[in-house]
């Protein structure tokens, strides 16, 4: 059973229950991105319980997660958060993984940010096409919350390396 309970805390803002405990989720243009906090995840998967498990864990390592369930909503948030790296869904409703990053790998002020393919599409082929299209690591699904933060900080890590 899914409850949504309205907060009086902003405009805008609205509950959502996750485990046991109900806790406020404050949509990114409410919260913002808060600069002295850690790296900037935005989260793209067309499942609620993907993203409400991932963003859950990854902000208990540090990270601003953006979560986002619309192909076509990513763009948008990509552009206004700027984020530090992107996970993205192959298959959504929509746009397809390829196709977002697509549009995303166009627009000048995203150049460089890792865009890593978070998706239960791990056939060789699919492995494959994805990062001839650009991806930088193609994650597979299942994925445990920890092996994705530890993945994140080593994606991370080696991209503010100096290229040799």
């Amino acid at each position: 059973m899914r409850c949504v309970v309205v907060c009086t805390v902003s405009t805008g803002s609205t509950c959502a229950p996750w485990s046991s405990a109900v806790r406020c989720a404050y949509p990114p243009e409410v919260s913002g991105v808060n600069e002295t906090r850690g790296p900037v995840i935005l989260l793209v998967d067309d499942h609620l319980d993907n993203r409400e498990m991932y963003t859950e864990y990854l902000q208990t390592r540090g990270y601003q997660v953006v979560p986002c369930g619309d192909s076509y909503e990513c763009l948008d948030l990509a552009l206004r958060h700027k984020p530090d790296l992107i996970l993205l869904e192959l298959r959504m409703d929509g746009m397809s993984g390829i196709e977002v990053l697509t549009h995303l790998k166009a627009e000048r002020s995203l150049v460089g940010v890792p865009i890593v393919a978070l998706t239960a599409s791990v056939l060789p082929f699919q492995r494959r096409e994805a990062l001839a299209a650009g991806f930088t690591r193609v994650i597979g699904k299942p994925c445990l919350p920890e092996d994705l933060a530890d993945e994140i900080a080593r994606i991370l890590s080696s991209d503010s390396e100096p290229a040799a």
